[in-house]
């Protein structure tokens, strides 16, 4: 009970310092919950709403560091911009398994 207790008290306090950064780490799970969910069941809703949810969270990346840009923003927007590109063909041969 005392590390579940810690635990949220730890994502309080980053979302109250970084709200947007909590956003992504959430859709990113979400996305992988999905991933995981699709490859039991091979149900094609979840593997859209699973690069739905990729897709939203590497464009909040990019729009953050755009408005807010960090010491490593240049790096962090071509990352998001290279997973998007690397998803979107990796789910499509998913889905044609």
């Amino acid at each position: 009970m005392r590390h579940w207790r810690q635990f949220w008290h730890t994502l309080g306090l980053l979302g109250q310092y970084n709200p947007p950064q909590i956003v992504e780490a959430v859709m990113l799970m979400l996305a992988a919950l999905l991933v995981m969910i699709w490859a039991s069941e091979r149900s094609v809703p979840y593997l859209l709403l699973s690069w739905i949810y990729t897709v939203g969270a590497c464009a909040l990346i990019v729009v953050r560091e755009t408005v807010i840009p960090s010491a490593h923003a240049k790096l962090n927007q071509a990352i998001a911009t290279v997973i998007v590109f690397l998803v979107s063909p990796l789910l499509f041969l998913l889905y044609q398994t």
